[in-house]
């Protein structure tokens, strides 16, 4: 059984130990019983404090919390990096819970990789920042109250070692949030809260969006911020996602750095570029298309300079900014062979994509696919009688191959990842996976 279900802990993100003394008694039987627990938890709150700005950090209040627990403790903030346990064995269990509770953030289905006697949620300002995680005990009368001060003093202690980026980071993430709301903050308000935040958008921005591996958030925000020190760049769920200033001298220049580092972090995983926006009015467009963007090079396998030029470039700006002329793009292309009333064109559909991507050649496409040249032949004219777009004249061709693209859009847009929680699209309803 996954431990989030197995167990039932009252979850304390931040505050006074003091403040929730009901919470911390349960194993308390009397009064008495119930003030001498309560005192024993603000004594080991406060030792845990007292190690945190002595400079033990987190691994100090894992050290407090597993000495009091006669057991092991492990600490795991995926989102500022930090993962300890205590005592430390050098085996592999630290990498393997860092595995687990990142899922856990993901929102996916996961399960502990080892048995779990407890496990707390740390939070800051509603954000999940991690959990702590008890493996043995020896005290279990102590496991709810110490789970729940080591929640506590791990996040104090999290906060006097990045307390001014912890709160820039939140900061920027709100920012860009409310920029992808419908209707979204003023242009003013956006500018003023970006000039806060150290990032000038009043030329405008380009976007970038990323594809995160398991604790490499601080490697990939300090890459954007080396590159371009006046991006605005923030973690949402998995990814992330960044804001490209341009600058009113060069228009020219703050693109080319921003190719150059989103061909620098796809070489670790999926990134894509969106198209410089000059107007600050249209930067959540740009949000949008870069997160599109990154959905086809996983997805679809579009490369991140075919998103910037050309056909991709004009369909997944109209995905962000109008899906509904998406869908009017399918329809009068590729849509009637689509049609539930043509099921027999499943195949023929599947021709025609391999004939686009082999040149227009029927001999690659038949080689492709194991098929006949006369069979492929006999999909290509079915795909004609269908859609009226002859595949074999080059308009035929074009008009057909801008449908695919479309097509290719839309799904992503409809069917994400199993894996992958994502807050809507602007216009668009996005699945979501529930979390463990």
């Amino acid at each position: 059984m996954n431990a989030r279900e197995s167990l039932i802990v009252p979850h304390i993100a931040t505050g006074d130990p003091s403040r929730h003394d009901g919470l911390l008694l349960r194993a308390a039987s009397s009064a008495d019983d119930a003030q001498r627990a309560a005192r024993g938890a603000r004594l080991v709150h406060a030792a845990m404090i007292d190690s945190a700005l002595a400079g033990a950090g987190v691994g100090g209040v894992a050290a407090i919390a597993a000495e009091k627990l006669l057991g092991t403790v492990a600490i795991v903030l995926p989102e500022v990096d930090v993962a300890v346990i205590s005592p430390d064995r050098g085996d592999d269990r630290l990498a393997e819970l860092r595995r687990y509770v990142t899922a856990g953030m993901r929102g996916q289905l996961a399960h502990a990789p080892v048995a779990l006697a407890g496990e707390l949620p740390i939070d800051l300002l509603g954000d999940r920042l991690g959990s702590v995680l008890v493996l043995e005990v020896g005290n279990v009368q102590l496991l709810g109250e110490v789970l729940e001060v080591t929640a506590m003093a791990a996040l104090t202690a999290v906060t006097l070692a990045h307390g001014t980026s912890l709160t820039q980071r939140h900061a920027r993430a709100g920012l860009l949030e409310d920029m992808r709301r419908h209707p979204g903050p003023p242009v003013a308000e956006v500018l003023a809260r970006a000039r806060r935040l150290g990032s000038d958008l009043t030329a405008g921005a380009s976007a970038l969006c990323a594809r995160l591996a398991p604790g490499d958030a601080e490697r990939v925000l300090a890459t954007i911020e080396g590159e371009l020190p006046g991006a605005l760049a923030a973690v949402r769920d998995d990814r992330v996602e960044a804001l490209l200033p341009g600058s009113d001298d060069d228009a020219a220049a703050p693109d080319a750095v921003a190719r150059r580092l989103a061909r620098r972090l796809r070489e670790r995983g999926a990134a894509a570029l969106a198209p410089f926006e000059r107007d600050p009015a249209d930067l959540h467009i740009a949000l949008d298309a870069a997160e599109i963007g990154l959905l086809l090079a996983e997805q679809a396998g579009v490369e991140l300079e075919e998103l910037l030029v050309g056909s991709w470039r004009l369909l997944v700006r109209t995905a962000a900014t109008d899906p509904r002329q998406l869908d009017a793009l399918i329809d009068t292309t590729v849509g009637p062979a689509l049609e539930p009333g043509h099921p027999s064109l499943a195949a023929p559909v599947d021709t025609l994509n391999a004939y686009i991507d082999q040149g227009a050649s029927m001999t690659a496409t038949a080689q492709a696919l194991y098929l006949h040249r006369h069979t492929v032949a006999s999909h290509l004219e079915r795909i004609a009688e269908a859609t009226g777009h002859d595949p074999l004249s080059p308009r035929g061709q074009e008009q057909l191959a801008l449908g695919l693209k479309a097509l290719a859009i839309r799904n992503i847009m409809e069917r994400p990842p199993p894996s992958d929680v994502r807050r809507p699209i602007r216009g668009q309803e996005l699945g979501a996976v529930p979390v463990a």
